[in-house]
């Protein structure tokens, strides 16, 4: 079994570990299957409880009921690890990895406020794209994710366009009134971080090339 290293000098060997095994969590072979799985719950202790709940629970049930003193701690580790597995190819891990991001935003506003915001910048272009994907499941858990972090962001005007009707539609001309909506409003109150967010989009546009096609593009 994999036994999780200390955080001096095997940071970078760790993400590719668990990089690999969420890229094989959807293998053809069932012991494959098994044994990414049986590997991504017991890397590491402080992450058990949240990927059994995504594994075995099928929601972020786990990180909702944890006190804050439990989470608060690990808050930046378990949001790092959370986008890792919004990667994986299988859609209900990929949902419930969105779902329990958006759950975590509970946690974002007390001393971890200023990391987990940077973690929030980070994953926003991916939650946006994959809000028209062709997994309702993970439509939706994009949708509810990005309400709460929403506020967190702080810019003004985000909230509105997240209630407007383009947002909860499913048809591909409202998906694209919504990024207009979303564009100019970034581009009016956050102009300093669209460049990054523009970054992020081309190499997950890049990468989603080499996989199956997850986008509805």
């Amino acid at each position: 079994m994999m036994k999780a290293p200390s955080s001096d000098g095997f940071g970078p060997l760790l993400e590719q570990m668990v990089q690999a095994l969420c890229r094989h969590v959807s293998d053809d072979s069932p012991t494959v299957r098994r044994l990414c799985l049986r590997g991504l719950v017991q890397y590491t202790t402080q992450i058990l409880g949240v990927i059994l709940a995504l594994i075995d629970d099928s929601d972020e049930s786990v990180l909702e009921s944890s006190s804050t003193d439990a989470v608060e701690p690990v808050l930046l580790n378990l949001s790092i690890r959370l986008q890792n597995l919004q990667e994986c190819m299988n859609e209900k891990i990929r949902a419930n990895a969105y779902a329990a991001f958006g759950a975590l935003s509970t946690y974002g506003t007390g001393p971890q406020r200023d990391s987990f915001l940077e973690q929030a910048h980070a994953a926003f272009p991916r939650i946006v794209l994959h809000l028209h994907e062709d997994d309702h499941s993970v439509r939706q858990a994009c949708r509810n994710t990005l309400k709460p972090i929403a506020p967190l962001m702080e810019i003004d005007g985000i909230t509105v366009v997240f209630n407007t009707h383009w947002f909860s539609s499913d048809h591909r001309g409202d998906y694209e009134d919504f990024l207009r909506e979303l564009a100019r409003q970034l581009t009016q109150n956050l102009a300093a971080r669209v460049d990054r967010y523009m970054t992020s989009i081309i190499q997950i546009l890049d990468a989603e090339i080499c996989k199956k096609p997850m986008l509805n593009m």
